[in-house]
């Protein structure tokens, strides 16, 4: 079974967070960018996709954005039985989903909710003495 992950997103997200990933990973082969422009559609670029899924394939499909125009399409896909939608994707997540071997339900659930967790606002304590070093 071979893994695909596939980033859909307006305007040139996927390109960027995929170039981002490599980085810090290198090249993945089983990664793949569409992005959205003013000259395309969702369903073609759906249906692309759905042309580069193989029935032995695990496929993971993640989406800029919750009811988004491209997730809202890549919904298509999910008759087919080793699809998986995801919204709300972040490099965090995106990392997790390549760096793991077989994505199961329970461990995507894990997944998720770690990429969820790593949203938070720095916390600094307020500076209450004088520091010498400014003085």
């Amino acid at each position: 079974m071979e893994k695909k992950i596939f980033l859909i997103s307006h305007s040139d997200f996927a390109e960027g967070i995929k170039g981002a990933l490599e980085m810090i990973t290198g090249k993945q082969d089983n990664l793949f960018a569409y992005c959205l422009k003013e000259d395309n559609t969702p369903n073609v670029l759906i249906e692309d996709i759905r042309q580069k899924i193989n029935e032995n394939d695990q496929v993971i499909l993640l989406a800029d954005i919750t009811g988004g125009s491209m997730y809202n399409e890549a919904i298509s896909l999910l008759v087919l039985p080793n699809v998986r939608l995801i919204g709300g994707m972040n490099l965090s997540l995106l990392l997790s989903l390549v760096l793991e071997e077989n994505i199961t339900d329970e461990n995507l659930e894990k997944i998720i909710q770690s990429a969820k967790d790593g949203i938070k606002p720095a916390n600094i304590s307020k500076i209450t003495e004088q520091d010498d070093f400014f003085n």
